[in-house]
């Protein structure tokens, strides 16, 4: 964090906001935590509720996407849990915030890089469990789409001419593209750190896509970054 507010600094921005998720929410000393993140850097920590961050799913969405006309699906899959909101033609159906996220998963399941067929059937399995019961509450889907990083992320693998997320707008991630990931992940040109993200992240896509009986996800440039700048600062 040091390192962070250092470099802002070092930009010369007006204000900087500290704010966290799902991680810190659920651990036991959460309070301990801000307390002393506040006596080290001086800065508060917005610790955001699971309401507010699939709130911030949705703006992100609205921001970059026409939603009045057809039917919604929005996800934003983090590190500890995953914001789900359906809308219909711009009306909220609902919005929940589930306690799965790919970190949980890959700790739960250990599966570390270890690519293999097995733990791909361990994780269509688990995935297709948890998304049936959400899924029958929703109808007709016209878009699918993500506002965390596990689709930008693709989108740089399959679209290497774009170089910033805002190039992604409007490109999409097919459920054959997820297919070749799963099955090719020691192939993918992509950093260590994020093979396990990329591969859990694809499973899971696959799962929802099939269960929605949708082709392809859009990929959202806007994340909780922007929402939360949108609905703090700028409101």
């Amino acid at each position: 964090l040091q390192g962070y507010i250092s470099y802002a600094k070092g930009k010369k921005v007006d204000e900087i906001i500290i704010f966290a998720t799902s991680i810190l929410r659920e651990i036991g000393n959460s309070n301990k935590v801000i307390e002393l993140i506040k006596k080290e850097t001086g800065y508060d920590i917005d610790l955001i509720s699971e309401e507010r961050e699939a709130d911030f799913a949705l703006v992100s969405a609205q921001a970059c996407f026409d939603l009045k006309n057809s039917n919604n699906v929005i996800f934003d899959m983090g590190g500890g849990s995953c914001e789900i909101v359906y809308v219909e033609k711009d009306k909220v159906k609902f919005k929940n915030s589930y306690k799965f996220g790919i970190a949980k998963v890959n700790k739960q399941f250990n599966i570390d890089v270890d690519f293999t067929f097995e733990n791909e059937k361990i994780l269509l399995k688990y995935f297709n469990e948890i998304l049936s019961p959400i899924v029958k509450n929703i109808s007709h889907v016209d878009m699918l789409i993500c506002t965390s990083s596990l689709l930008k992320l693709l989108g740089f693998i399959f679209y290497k001419n774009k170089k910033d997320i805002y190039e992604l707008k409007n490109k999409t991630i097919s459920k054959e593209q997820c297919k070749y990931v799963i099955k090719n992940m020691d192939k993918i040109d992509i950093e260590d750190d994020r093979r396990d993200t990329i591969w859990i992240g694809s499973i899971f896509l696959k799962v929802f896509m099939n269960l929605l009986k949708i082709e392809a996800a859009c990929i959202c440039p806007w994340s909780i970054r922007e929402a939360y700048i949108q609905l703090k600062v700028i409101d």
